[in-house]
């Protein structure tokens, strides 16, 4: 359609964005070791 422009999703591209994901990419990673349940999983238990 020549009226359609596509963009990329940028809703993370913010310093404090990518930070927050970090923290919570460490905190599941510590959780998991620990065996505990994990925030935010996607298709998982």
């Amino acid at each position: 359609m020549k009226n359609v422009i596509l963009t990329p999703h940028l809703g993370n591209a913010t310093v404090e964005a990518r930070d927050a994901m970090a923290e919570i990419v460490a905190q599941n990673t510590i959780a998991a070791y620990e065996g505990n349940k994990i925030k935010y999983i996607v298709n998982g238990l």
